[in-house]
């Protein structure tokens, strides 16, 4: 793991606190490592839903080149987008998406054991008695992890395509498959089948700070 980790189950207080002394290291110029703290920068943003401070790392600031690009991924696999999708941020999803983020980007396997899989995961599991529903090899015999659309959750994953949706119909940006294949049966799921909640970081799984 590159520089440090950014908990799902953190008070946004220290997410807003790791990601001032992140960059402030990097700017400093005191960072021994800035492509990993620019990487653990840019998915502690996604995380906490400060595009702001997301978009000074992924883009040009004056002369300075941009720190990161938007897609980087971290020794899971995951990129900002994963983050945004898992905790539930639905204007991080859509600003990351905005700048040509992967909705197709998988982790890797092994970040299952740690935040296991969303409502729309349609990755093969086994269903034998006694076994559970574990992860299966796909038909070429490869193990495959998550695409952050996979680990979206209840409500507020919902939302996030229902957003893309209405981005969609005001010509905002192309249909992809990030939301084509879901945006209308969510929109219907939302509408119909959930309680209104306000937006919030979901805490289902934790994960340490530091790996």
């Amino acid at each position: 793991m590159r520089g440090a980790d950014v908990s799902d189950t953190a008070p946004l207080g220290l997410g807003q606190a790791l990601l001032t002394q992140l960059i402030a290291r990097i700017e400093d110029g005191r960072s021994c490592d800035v492509a990993g703290d620019a990487c653990v920068a840019l998915h502690c943003a996604a995380a906490i839903g400060d595009n702001e401070r997301a978009r000074s790392l992924i883009e040009p600031m004056g002369k300075r080149p941009p720190l990161v690009k938007v897609d980087v991924a971290d020794s899971f696999g995951r990129t900002a987008l994963h983050w945004a999708c898992f905790l539930s941020m639905q204007n991080s999803a859509d600003f990351l998406i905005g700048q040509g983020a992967d909705p197709e980007a998988r982790a890797l396997p092994a970040l299952d054991a740690i935040w296991g899989s969303g409502m729309w995961d349609a990755r093969p599991r086994s269903t034998a008695a006694g076994e559970g529903k574990k992860l299966m090899p796909t038909a070429e015999g490869v193990m495959i992890g998550p695409t952050p659309l996979e680990l979206c959750h209840n409500l507020h994953g919902a939302r996030v395509l229902v957003k893309g949706t209405v981005d969609i119909a005001l010509d905002r940006r192309v249909e992809d498959d990030f939301v084509g294949a879901s945006a209308r049966s969510a929109s219907l799921y939302i509408m119909f089948c959930l309680p209104l909640t306000n937006d919030g970081l979901s805490t289902t799984k934790g994960e340490r700070i530091l790996h």
